[in-house]
């Protein structure tokens, strides 16, 4: 399993991860507390929590994630119509206009878009694999492009 890695990719990630991080820290180095004070050590718990999903994807298999592939994407769709339909509120600062956050019960619970994406991907990934030859024709391309439309207009 950890011989069939791509080492120069895992290692150009995780120098490109610390260089991130280390850039943080250096913008909260200031005499005055702002908001950048802390933010390095959460970015280092999140980089944690990525590598712990890196893991738990890389052994997964693949056989699992095309059966979840569509039920992924019908619930990302579902959950970005909830959005559309009045249970979507602002965020923080810059977003407050825009209504891409669940919110159900005054409770948010965060964005659908992001479980969309992956979903779309994984949609996708099924859709072309299935496949024996590559689309040969703008109409044989119009399947995957209602596939990636869909959650787009959403």
């Amino acid at each position: 399993m950890l011989r069939d890695l791509d080492r120069p990719l895992l290692i150009v990630t995780l120098v490109l991860a610390a260089f991130g991080i280390l850039v943080l820290y250096s913008a909260g180095q200031t005499d005055t507390p702002t908001n950048a004070t802390g933010v390095w050590s959460r970015q280092l718990v999140w980089l944690g929590v990525g590598l712990v999903a890196a893991a738990v994807s890389y052994s997964t298999s693949f056989r699992l994630l095309e059966w979840a592939a569509p039920w992924a994407y019908g619930l990302g769709l579902a959950l970005l119509l909830l959005t559309v339909v009045g249970f979507g509120s602002g965020g923080d600062g810059s977003a407050a206009s825009t209504s891409s956050w669940l919110t159900i019960g005054g409770v948010r619970l965060g964005q659908p878009v992001e479980l969309a994406k992956i979903a779309t991907i994984l949609m996708l990934a099924r859709w072309f694999s299935a496949r024996r030859e590559p689309p040969a024709s703008i109409r044989a391309m119009v399947p995957p492009i209602l596939i990636a439309g869909a959650p787009a207009l959403l």
